[in-house]
Order: structure tokens, then sequence, then C-alpha cells
């Protein structure tokens, strides 16, 4: 007597029945017995069935086939739950066929149906997982209609689960809001299978921390390492510009994790506080350069331009990309440091100032993670992925890239010394007498002043940025009302702008605040 096994998963055992007559008519064979019409959910129950059957060859060989569980141990060693056996009378070189052109079958045959994610990682050859994209909440329903755009010559089949998840991959839903006060749900850890001939791959959401904690949802794919690049060709550009297109980009305005920016104040340039050279400046350089568009085209070079705001807190650099955002019709990408966590998210924010061109794409803050590669703390690696992302020509047309920093001097040397990077450095540093006047003036207008004007009060060459001088009126007003009678009507005097420069200037250090006190 000569056996010949095959183990199965229990996901393939219904296959592997449908294999064998398809295997046994090519080989001559014929099927005898009982017909039984095999029903795999009998196999998932917990009486898992057993099936037999005799097999009659061309040359009248006699066979006989027995489906049937393994037990416990049988199981945790080979790693499957049932055996397939072809058992003959003798030496039959007929069964070994038979098996040999099963087993061959059943490794390159698609399953007709997939019962689990483990079934369908089982069926694919090394299984690679990918994050398309980080979505935001406006941008998830936007995120699984993308990944059917842009997969549209493959047929959908199943939605599949973890059958044994980890505390990751449970099947859970997430709560969405389309609009105001209307929510839908949505699987997360579910994911929809799509086939194109032997292209399998399955897309969902998935949901998990980053490194502050703040849970995050992706776009999710499993596909075969063997179609990797048919697959990362498709989630390229055009599921970008799929993910975006219910969304009005073009003259959007857009945090660094794609959510729509919303500003409770939106300022006008007017009311930004500068120096006149500095507001010289960033009049020509900032808002002139869209206007400058023909001008780029007829000399024939890159409409593209990087500009570096650098100078102590407090001096306006927040306040102008505020401004920006409220003013400019053109699109405008706002990024907090943040908001970057790694080369993908540097990735993102690039990708959607230029889908979104002609565009306005701010980097707050950057000396907080493009530090100079001389420095311990500096990544070489997001440094290098922000070089070649500054570096794209015709992909980078029509963006303005604006970078913000404390201190210059600790960013990396080839990003803000290199021209085509960025062209020009704008130094946004203290105020002068004449613009602290201005703020005093604007944030102190509804109280009457007890002298004839500030040039009386404020020293002559009074030096402070501009939250600096926010801070002045403040305290101007609080010594004012506390020198001021129940009944009397506030009035700023000098002795209270006295005090807030001596206050101001023992809260400082001797380089924040200059020119208070006793000459």
């Amino acid at each position: 007597m000569a056996k010949y096994r095959l183990y199965l998963s229990e996901h393939d055992v219904q296959e592997a029945i449908s294999q064998l007559g398809i295997v046994c008519q090519t080989h001559g064979c014929q099927i005898e017995g009982p017909e039984q019409n095999l029903d795999l959910t009998k196999a998932r129950s917990e009486r898992p069935y057993e099936f037999g059957a005799n097999l009659r060859g061309p040359a009248d060989e006699l066979m006989t086939v027995r489906l049937a569980p393994l037990g416990r141990q049988k199981r945790q060693l080979s790693g499957h739950s049932f055996a397939l056996t072809l058992v003959t009378t003798g030496d039959l070189p007929l069964a070994g066929q038979l098996m040999e052109a099963l087993r061959v079958a059943l490794a390159s045959t698609i399953p007709g149906r997939f019962w689990s994610m483990e079934h369908f990682l089982g069926t694919i050859k090394s299984p690679l997982v990918t994050q398309i994209a980080t979505l935001t909440e406006n941008l998830i329903l936007n995120g699984l209609q993308a990944s059917a755009q842009v997969l549209e010559g493959f047929a959908p089949r199943e939605k599949l689960s973890f059958e044994r998840p980890t505390v990751g991959d449970r099947l859970s839903y997430l709560r969405v809001e389309l609009k105001e006060d209307t929510f839908t749900y949505l699987p997360m850890n579910e994911f929809q299978v799509y086939q194109k001939g032997e292209v399998l791959a399955a897309v969902g959401l998935t949901k998990e921390g980053n490194t502050l904690g703040t849970p995050r949802t992706f776009l999710t794919a499993w596909f075969s390492a063997e179609h990797s690049e048919t697959l990362n060709g498709l989630f390229g550009r055009n599921f970008d510009k799929a993910l975006f297109d219910g969304v009005a980009v073009k003259g959007g305005k857009f945090t660094g994790d794609q959510k729509i920016l919303r500003l409770k104040d939106k300022p006008a340039f007017a009311d930004l506080k500068l120096e006149p050279s500095v507001r010289e400046k960033i009049e020509r350089e900032i808002l002139g350069f869209f206007r400058l568009e023909p001008v780029y085209r007829k000399a024939g070079l890159p409409f593209k331009r990087g500009i570096a705001l650098y100078g102590p807190p407090g001096t306006g650099k927040t306040m102008l990309a505020k401004v920006l955002a409220s003013t400019l019709e053109q699109t405008v990408v706002w990024v907090r440091a943040g908001d970057l966590e790694g080369t993908a998210d540097i990735n993102r924010v690039f990708q959607l100032a230029r889908i979104g061109a002609p565009s306005v794409l701010i980097l707050e803050d950057i000396d907080l993670y493009l530090q100079d590669r001389d420095n311990l703390k500096s990544n070489s690696v997001t440094i290098a992925n922000m070089l070649a992302q500054l570096d794209g020509l015709e992909e980078n047309d029509g963006i303005l890239v604006l970078v913000t920093t404390n201190k210059i001097e600790t960013v990396e040397r080839a990003i803000v010394d290199r021209p085509g990077r960025i062209d020009s450095k704008i130094f946004m540093g203290e105020l002068g007498r004449g613009v602290v006047i201005e703020i005093l003036t604007a944030k102190l207008k509804d109280f009457p002043l007890d002298f004839a004007n500030w040039n009386n009060v404020l020293p002559e060459h009074v030096l402070m940025t501009g939250a600096q001088a926010v801070e002045l009126s403040t305290t101007i007003l609080r010594n004012s009302l506390f020198a001021t009678p129940a009944a009397a009507e506030c009035r700023i005097t000098a002795e209270a702008v006295k005090r807030a420069l001596k206050d101001l200037e023992r809260a400082r250090n001797a380089q924040g605040v200059k020119g208070f006190g006793p000459d």
C-alpha cells in the first residue's frame, strides 16, 4: 500500500476538491462513489467533515482519495488543518503524478473565494504591506474612492478582515463627520480585494498612534512583492490627484496634515506691523512673486522660488503666514513642525502644493527638524529628502516655498545657502519706536492719554519685537487701571508707561529688549 498526502489549510479545502476533479479529468481518471457537494462552511465548523471517494485510472487502476481533519498535534506541526490522502494498493506512478499536479494547480490558482485576510495573505507570494496615504477626517472617504478609481481596471472581490487579529488588526468602526451634525461609520481593518489577472491587492483603512500618541488613519494596501512595481505605479501621482479630486484644492488653504485651514481671525497685510524696509521686501519678493509669472516664462526660467524668513520669536513670521492664508487667492499649505514626522509627511505636503499650484508652501520652524549636518541631532535622511523636494524643478513649477526659523544659523547650510532652493532671506527683527507707537496706538486707541504723544514717554532708541510691543500695551493698560479710582475714567498715564517699561525690562533678558530704563 502506498500513500500520497497533501496538507491543506481550511481555506484551501474547497479549491483542492475543485482542482482534484480537473486534475483527474486531464489524467484520464474518473471519480467514483457517492457524489458530495462539499460545503466549506462545514470545514469551518466545530465538527469538520470527512470526504472519501474512489478514483479509477485509464488502465483501470484503482485508488482511494480521502480528506480528513488533522489531530491537534499534527495541526501544530504542519501548520495546516486537513490532509488529502491518495491511497493505492501498490506502487502506482499515476498516483504520484496526480498529487503533484494537484499541488502545482493549488500553488498557481487564485481561489474563487477568499475567506479571510489570513487566507488572502497565505495565497499571494511574499506579501507586502504599505501605507499609501495618511488621511485626515475630511479625506477618508476621498481616500477610499481614490483607491477604487486608480484600480478601475481591477475587478472588486470580497471584503475581508482578520480571523485571528492582533490588537491593532481587529475590525472596528470609525465615526466620520460628513457635514455638520451628519455622521457615518467606516470599518477599520476591513480590506477590499481587487484582482486583475494574476495581480491581487487588498485595500482598506487602518489606524495607529504616532510618536506623540495621536492616532492617525492610513489607507493601507496588501499585495505580493512580485507585483509591487505595478501597484506602486498606480498609487503614485494619479492617486494623489484622485484623492483631492473631491476637495477644492486650487485656491484652498490647508494645514500640513491635510486638514482645511480654518482661521478665526483673517488679518490683512496692513495689520502686520513691520519696519518699512522689511515691508517693502515682503511686498516685492513674496506678495509680488505670482505677478512675475509672465517674466519667468519669457525668460525660460523655472517659475519657482524659495524664501527664508528669520529672526527672533515674536517678530511677525507666524502673523505673516496668517496674512498669506487670509488674503492670497493662490493655494496655501501651512506646515507646522509637528505636522512632519518623517519623509512620507514631507513628500505629502509637497505633493499637495504641486497639485494645488500655483501655491505657497509655508514650512514653519525648520530649525526644529532640519538642523545642520554638523549637529549631532541632525537627521540626514530628512535633510536629503527635503533637498530632493526643493530641487524638483518642473515638479515645483508655480510653487513659492516659504521657510521660517528663529535660529537660521543652526539650519542645514545646503538648504538656506543654496540658490535654487532658498533664493532670498528676509530678516524680521525688532521694531523701532515708530512702529512700536503704531502698535500701542492701535491697542490703546479707546483710552485717552494724559500726555501729549507717545514720543514723550518712549525712549528714542527703543527696540522690541511685535509680540513684546503687544505685551507692553497690555501691561500699560493694567497699570493704568490699577491707578484709576473706581468711578473715574481710565486714562493712560506716563507713570503707567514708565512702570510697564521697567516691568518688561525685568521680564526679558538683556538681548530681548533694548533701550529701556534710565540712560
